[in-house]
C-alpha cells in the first residue's frame, strides 16, 4: 500500500485564559481603560482550555513511500 503525506490548513476556535495589569484606580476604571484599548497592555500566562475544529481544505497531497506492511 502506498503512503501519502497531507498537508491541512486548519480552522478552528480556541477557548483560553490569559492575564494583564492595568493601572487604574478601581475596578470600574480598570475594566474602562482595558476596553478602550486592550492591545496597549500585555497578555500573558496563557491557558488553552478547549478547542474545536470548524473547517479544513487540504493545502496539498505529497506520495512519500511505499508501504511494506501486509493488510491486515
Amino acid at each position: 500500500m502506498n503512503r501519502y503525506r497531507i498537508e491541512i490548513n486548519v480552522t478552528s476556535t480556541e477557548w483560553s485564559t490569559c492575564e494583564c495589569y492595568v493601572e487604574a484606580e478601581s475596578e470600574k476604571e480598570a475594566r474602562e481603560k482595558f476596553e478602550v484599548d486592550p492591545d496597549k497592555y500585555e497578555w500573558e500566562a496563557w491557558e488553552e482550555h478547549d478547542s474545536e475544529v470548524r473547517g479544513w481544505d487540504i493545502e496539498r497531497i505529497e506520495y512519500m513511500e511505499k508501504n511494506n506492511e501486509e493488510d491486515t
